[in-house]
């Protein structure tokens, strides 16, 4: 979910969804994003690189 000073990423883990982990990453942490649209199928993906977090990138 994209707000206009942050992004929140929700990750749900097994069919249940007994596990959630929200992330709450700022913009001022943004150091570069890429999007990648498929050619035959219409699925995107968009991949944003923060620095400081203690991790290399977050899918989105």
């Amino acid at each position: 979910m994209f707000t206009n000073k942050r992004v929140f990423t929700v990750n749900v883990q097994g069919i249940t969804g007994s596990k959630v982990d929200i992330t709450s990453l700022p913009y001022s942490r943004v150091q570069a994003f890429s999007i990648d649209s498929g050619t035959f199928d219409r699925d995107c993906e968009l991949e944003t690189y923060f620095s400081g977090l203690g991790i290399d990138q977050a899918s989105l």
